[in-house]
């Protein structure tokens, strides 16, 4: 039996066809797990950079694991990092663990997705994680949501 589509949906002011090509998948990452729109998690994560990395004058969308988490701490969400990544599985592999109901955010190889009871999303798609592309690279690190304080 297949699971049935979760109520996962992009964020209020994402325009895929505006947003897909460019790189913010650590901003959508977290607008999903905050529950936030678009502009409020930009907004968050462009205030992290500058707080961060005082040095750096544009903020082009791109985000760190110390950014994003800074700006999740500060939209009041509650999270932990899993353990999980000291064996490297691959996405598919580490997808099987997680809890339903849960919201993860994975990151491979030079990206960050958001995964909740089987389905990817990010900038270029929603799908199930069995048909994502990258569904057999390595995940460097994966962020358990555990709630959203407000």
């Amino acid at each position: 039996m297949s699971n049935p589509k979760p109520n996962f949906e992009y964020p209020q002011g994402f325009y895929s066809n505006y947003h897909s090509q460019k790189p913010i998948c650590g901003v959508l990452a977290t607008a999903i797990a905050s529950g936030v729109i678009y502009d409020v998690a930009h907004e968050a994560c462009k205030k992290a950079m500058a707080d961060l990395y005082p040095k750096r004058q544009r903020f082009g969308g791109k985000t760190t694991t110390a950014q994003r988490e800074l700006a999740m701490t500060r939209l009041g969400v509650k999270f932990e990092r899993t353990n999980i990544v000291a064996k490297k599985p691959k996405l598919i592999d580490a997808v099987k663990d997680f809890e339903p109901g849960i919201i993860y955010l994975v990151v491979t190889p030079k990206h960050i997705s958001a995964i909740l009871d089987g389905y990817l999303i990010d900038q270029n798609r929603l799908q199930r994680i069995e048909l994502v592309s990258f569904a057999s690279k390595r995940v460097s690190e994966i962020t358990k949501i555990t709630g959203k304080g407000w």
